[in-house]
């Protein structure tokens, strides 16, 4: 999983041409504890997903610039913009059937685009 800064921001995340799953965490938190699970979920859905992961407190500009102030804050992207997200902890099946609704919900809207 690809760790995000100021620099790689733009290229991993808003030039990609796959939706990207932004994970924001502190490092030292609990919150961190949901990056390995993403890392996890990365195997699994790397075909239609790009997962990549924030350190909040290290990079808290981009945090602010995306309105994140709760961690863990996983951000879905599309076309380079923010299009949806899933805040706060929860157990790891909850969160991959979280997960499962958002890209349902994304896949939707881009068959939708493409007729």
């Amino acid at each position: 999983m690809i760790k995000l800064n100021y620099i790689n921001f733009k290229k991993e995340v808003l030039s990609s041409d796959t939706p990207v799953l932004v994970g924001c965490y502190f490092a030292g938190d609990t919150s961190e504890k949901m990056m390995i699970l993403l890392e996890t979920l990365s195997g699994k859905y790397h075909e239609k997903i790009k997962f990549v992961k924030l350190d909040a407190s290290e990079y808290d500009k981009l945090a602010e610039q995306y309105n994140v102030d709760k961690m863990p804050t996983l951000l879905l992207f599309h076309d380079g913009k923010e299009f949806d997200r899933i805040v706060g902890v929860m157990p790891d099946n909850m969160f991959e059937l979280q997960l499962n609704t958002l890209l349902k919900k994304l896949y939707s809207k881009m068959v939708k685009k493409v007729k």
